[in-house]
């Protein structure tokens, strides 16, 4: 990483807020339906392809809002496209389906794009289907305007800068908040067919010890989909970036089938899906949750917006407690 100094100047300005949700594609009988590509189509030839976009299965399709200053904003956009998905699956016998999983069994198709590809060869074939039996929320936050940097998408090193601490705080923040913000937007006690828990999507999607579930999707590669431990410093989080793409590298690599890493991933923050993540469009991502309705979206796109708000504009310090047992994200 390149070091730059303090000619960095800090700029608070309104920071944007962004969102994305991921809707299961169904038919008139309630069958998972493999009709992504037919509504991706209509909506490029209707001049929709900015925002409707595919997932890494075809029963996935993906709605990415603008990125605006307010989420009534963000939600009207997200309305506006949703009527005309809505209206084009009508047209086409097809529902769309606002829950994290499907409540039956189906086996859903991966693309074969390169970079699901290379997923579907590290994590296993039968393992790697559990992301396209899952849809989730996503919800965006600018990073501070002076540590990123636009034209390489990476995080500056800015020795001295209270940009530093701006990244450290938020980041820490929205890794205390993930528990709460998964809990009210949790929609999927199912997954094919069985009752796991209260959120079957988190627990198949992530794995791992924490959650008691070593068949999840990162179980056994918890760095790159767990959510991850507070960090000391915003130099460990960078470290953190390098030290994880260094390790995708390294994975590909041993699978030798002579693939470069780029332009399959567009950059190195490109290959983390962790529910937290510094996302190298250069924001916060905060992508741990279910897909669930567009009201409690909103909600949450709030809560987000106001508490990275306070913690940027009031320079506060988000530090784990033990005061936090009893009394969680006291000021």
């Amino acid at each position: 990483m390149k070091s730059e100094g303090a000619k960095w100047e800090l700029k608070m300005t309104n920071n944007l807020v962004g969102m994305e949700i991921e809707l299961m594609i169904l038919d008139e009988n309630g069958n998972v339906s493999n009709s992504a590509d037919k509504l991706l189509k209509h909506a490029h030839s209707d001049g929709r392809g900015t925002h409707i976009k595919k997932e890494c299965a075809t029963n996935i399709i993906e709605i990415a809002s603008k990125p605006h200053e307010t989420i009534s904003e963000i939600m009207a956009h997200l309305q506006e496209e949703l009527d005309y998905l809505i209206d084009l699956c009508r047209k086409n016998r097809l529902r769309l389906l606002l829950l994290g999983t499907y409540p039956g069994k189906f086996k859903p198709r991966i693309r074969q794009d390169q970079r699901y590809m290379i997923k579907q060869k590290i994590f296993g074939k039968e393992r790697f289907q559990i992301a396209g039996r899952v849809t989730g929320f996503h919800c965006h936050y600018s990073l501070p305007q002076a540590i990123f940097n636009q034209d390489l998408r990476i995080l500056r090193m800015l020795y001295g800068h209270s940009a530093n601490d701006l990244l450290l705080n938020s980041y820490n923040f929205l890794i205390a908040a993930d528990p709460a913000l998964s809990l009210f937007m949790q929609s999927s006690p199912f997954y094919q067919g069985k009752h796991y828990g209260k959120d079957s999507r988190l627990i198949f999607y992530r794995g791992g010890k924490a959650l008691r579930n070593p068949s999840g999707l990162y179980a056994e590669y918890e760095e790159f989909g767990g959510l991850p431990h507070y960090l000391p410093t915003s130099f460990d989080l960078i470290n953190l970036i390098d030290e994880r793409f260094t390790q995708w590298k390294a994975l590909i690599k041993n699978l030798n089938i002579g693939v470069r890493i780029f332009p399959h991933f567009d950059s190195l923050m490109d290959t983390t899906w962790n529910p937290i993540k510094i996302n190298p469009v250069g924001t916060f991502e905060q992508r741990g949750m279910d897909m669930n309705r567009l009201d409690l979206a909103a909600a949450i796109g709030i809560m987000v917006k106001f508490s990275m708000n306070e913690i940027q504009k009031q320079r506060i310090k988000a530090e784990p407690s033990e005061i936090a047992i009893k009394e969680p994200f006291i000021v």
